[in-house]
């Protein structure tokens, strides 16, 4: 069984070496998010009731003189969007990158650490923290090593050679991306003691509460709309549970419970198998497609939006520019005309029919699934893009979902072709 599985591991592909306008492509886009992050106006949080990570640390910032509250002084916040203003530039042109991340690294995990500290925390950050911790470590290590070698009058190790850089920044984004998923896993092992996939209809009745909890935080009336519920003999005014429909999403996983754990079942596994994604650019390419539509899912069932994820995700994960880069230099297949024609037609489709204003709820929420890549693109790029160049913004998405498109269905023929030769019947010979 071990010679089996060695001969598994050597069968795939070896990481390639990520190219110098692939590697731009991904600081490009992961600036925008950055920049996203600190566009907005001083944090409104002068104290830090619940204080948890860095904020714990008191003697320390007393001892720097700083006080990580200080983010919410509007000259402070100015100062602090310079400095980012200035490290993104950086950044993105590859200048002094040893430096340029761990400022991005320390500033957003100082103000995520600020926002967590009000008593809410929230989890939607920590996957950017990681990737540019993960970043910095990659960095430090090379220029370390490289460093070294210089001392010595050496060259340096092979895995430090500046020509491997693009590709250690890479893989270990994704492989900080992808560890967060099995921690969930873990936990949901452990606070369910092994039934949380037996009970995981029951997220229906968690989708009502978030959406009523949404209705009373907004007033929202949109979020009333769904099925009503049979009416009692009578009704207990001290409750609302006969006042209000529920969601659509809750009606649905309540009546296809065997239904409801499959599709959650299917997500438990992804989280499980994240950490494969580091393996090749194919195995990277099927777990981002399947979390990007995880998340979108989640999204439209239950309310819950994780966009740091998806936009990750769609960076190192999916990773057009790295697709293009290995079709022209013919490392890969190229798809055929015919594929690229039949991925632009059912993008085309698929944005087509998004569009329509008669559509139900749950084929909205399908639709929405399938163009994910596409939003995930434009929503990095909105901070960036003017109002005037949304149009160039809705044709990157799209250019964007197409070539995701064609990559799946490229890899889909081939892995058709390869099980249609094992399963061929060798010709007779007479």
């Amino acid at each position: 069984m071990t010679a089996h599985l060695r001969g598994l591991l050597n069968r795939i592909p070896p990481v390639r070496l990520v190219g110098a306008t692939e590697a731009l492509v991904q600081r490009i886009l992961l600036a925008a998010i950055l920049w996203g992050v600190f566009s907005g106006p001083p944090l409104p949080y002068p104290n830090l009731p619940e204080p948890v990570g860095l904020a714990r640390w008191s003697s320390l910032w007393q001892s720097l003189g700083w006080d990580l509250s200080r983010f919410s002084d509007p000259h402070v916040w100015s100062t602090t969007r310079t400095i980012v203003s200035i490290t993104l530039v950086a950044y993105v042109a590859g200048l002094g990158l040893p430096i340029a991340v761990p400022i991005l690294a320390l500033l957003h995990i100082g103000i995520r650490t600020v926002v967590n500290s009000q008593g809410a925390p929230h989890h939607g950050h920590q996957i950017l923290s990681l990737v540019l911790i993960a970043q910095w470590l990659v960095l430090w290590s090379c220029a370390a090593a490289r460093l070294t070698a210089r001392l010595h009058s050496s060259s340096p190790p092979p895995w430090a050679q500046p020509k491997r850089l693009h590709s250690w920044i890479w893989l270990y984004s994704i492989a900080a991306a992808a560890v967060t998923y099995p921690i969930s896993v873990v936990t949901k092992l452990e606070v369910s003691r092994g039934k949380w996939l037996e009970n995981s209809h029951y997220v229906a009745a968690q989708i009502v509460k978030t959406n009523r909890q949404g209705y009373y935080n907004s007033l929202d009336p949109s979020l009333l709309n769904g099925v009503p519920l049979a009416r009692a003999a009578s009704d207990n005014p001290a409750h609302d549970r006969y006042r209000y429909p529920v969601p659509v999403q809750a009606a649905w996983l309540k009546d296809h419970r065997a239904l409801a754990r499959t599709l959650f079942g299917i997500g438990f596994l992804l989280e499980a198998c994240a950490g494969l994604a580091i393996l090749s650019r194919w195995f990277a390419f099927w777990i981002g497609l399947g979390f990007v539509s995880l998340h979108a899912s989640i999204g439209w069932l239950m309310a819950l939006y994780f966009p740091l994820n998806e936009w990750l995700m769609a960076i190192y994960f999916l990773n057009a520019a790295g697709w293009i880069a290995a079709f022209r230099a013919r490392e890969l297949t190229r798809p055929s005309t015919t594929t690229w024609i039949a991925a632009t037609i059912l993008t085309s489709a698929a944005f087509a029919a998004s569009a329509l204003p008669s559509l139900s709820p749950t084929a909205t929420g399908m639709l929405r699934v399938t163009i994910a890549p596409a939003s995930s693109l434009s929503a990095i790029l909105s901070p960036v893009t003017p109002a005037t160049l949304a149009p160039l913004n809705l044709a990157l998405g799209f250019a964007f979902q197409t070539i995701i498109t064609t990559v799946a269905f490229s890899g889909l023929l081939s892995a058709w072709r390869l099980l249609a030769s094992r399963f061929r019947r060798p010709a007779s010979q007479g």
